[in-house]
This record gives structure tokens, C-alpha cells and sequence, in this order.
């Protein structure tokens, strides 16, 4: 089994790495407790909260460089559609089966 490495990456962003990376909410861009920079990302897997600026973040930047999956709400999948980015939408409170990040 991989180990699991969970990196906190200010405010609400946080990246699990195992075999694949999950990030999620990357708000990197402008959040002064980011470690890292957009560029240095790159996540096979993109999960947005809700569509707050905060949260966000730089999903469309790095989903586009990247080619990761970007799951979120219909309405926030609808919008980070609309900018060219393909992203798979679930309804609130719903559940998507995707890659799994095994766990140690």
C-alpha cells in the first residue's frame, strides 16, 4: 500500500498524495499561505466545494495544463465548462465514484 501525504495548502486548498493526487479548493494564486505556485501542480484529480473565488482558486489553470479530472457541483461544472475546461458535475450532497486514492 502507498502512504498517504496530506499537504495543507492555505486557506481551504489541501492536496492527499498516494498513487494518484487529489487536490482540492486550489485557491493558490493570491492566498499568501500558498507554499507552492499553480505550475507546480499537478493533480490527476481536481475536487471543488463550491464555487466561491477562495475555493475556486486556480482549478481552471491547472485542470487546463494538467488534464486532471475537475469534479464539483452541476453549477460550478457548468461554469469551468463554459471557459473550455471539461469537468464532471455530481448535485449537492451527491456522490461520484472516480479513482480511488488508496489508503495506507
Amino acid at each position: 500500500m502507498a502512504d498517504l501525504k496530506i499537504t495543507w495548502l492555505g486557506h481551504a486548498a489541501f492536496l492527499f498524495e498516494a498513487e494518484k493526487k487529489l487536490l482540492i479548493d486550489p485557491f493558490i494564486t493570491g492566498n499568501p499561505k500558498a507554499p507552492c505556485t499553480p505550475e507546480e501542480l499537478n493533480p490527476d484529480i481536481i475536487a471543488v466545494t463550491h464555487g466561491h473565488r477562495d475555493h475556486l482558486g486556480d482549478t481552471i489553470e491547472i485542470g487546463t495544463r494538467a488534464g486532471c479530472r475537475i469534479i464539483s457541483i452541476h453549477e460550478v461544472v457548468n461554469y469551468i465548462k463554459s471557459k473550455g475546461v471539461f469537468a464532471e458535475g455530481m448535485n449537492k450532497g451527491g456522490t461520484m465514484e472516480v479513482e480511488a486514492l488508496p489508503l495506507p
